[in-house]
């Protein structure tokens, strides 16, 4: 089946609903989160590989977690549009400092936090996978919070 083709038989499967000028951006938005997500995990993963100790299994989890937000979104993307992302997620740059590369990842899991709560308000038929999504990264960054913590705890005492 050529695209074309597939894109009509998903036209048909989606029915002949308004389109929003809202609901016509989401995919971009989509893509944009797909992208967010996997450089994420990326990160989280390079991070769980250079990590020593408990810490690396939360890591570990994390990364694992942001991975499968990332197919979820790729997805929905492909339901709504009918067609597959492709997309090439640059390879993070190799992490600095531990409590640097912890304090990145908070503040990009806590970024991706607010775009599923906007797109929970957003988007209702959709409502209930970013309500989820948005549970989940608040979870990651109180988890990575601590993280930070103890590796902050450990450096001062340390000194």
């Amino acid at each position: 089946m050529d695209q074309q083709s597939e894109q009509a038989v998903w036209r048909r499967v989606r029915g002949p609903g308004e389109l929003t000028a809202e609901k016509a951006l989401l995919p971009e938005r989509l893509e944009a989160l797909v992208l967010e997500e996997s450089a994420l995990a990326e990160l989280l993963g390079s991070l769980a590989r250079s990590v020593r100790g408990p810490g690396n299994g939360v890591l570990s989890r994390l990364a694992l977690q942001t991975r499968q937000r990332a197919r979820g979104l790729s997805a929905l993307h492909y339901l709504l549009t009918g067609r597959r992302l492709r997309l090439r997620t640059p390879r993070p740059p190799k992490p600095g400092p531990l409590p640097e590369a912890l304090r990145d990842a908070v503040l990009r899991t806590r970024q991706a936090n607010r775009a599923y709560q906007s797109l929970e308000r957003e988007f209702e038929d959709e409502a209930g996978d970013f309500r989820r999504y948005a549970r989940q990264t608040e979870d990651n960054a109180r988890s990575l919070t601590a993280l930070l913590q103890r590796q902050l705890d450990r450096e001062t005492e340390g000194k």
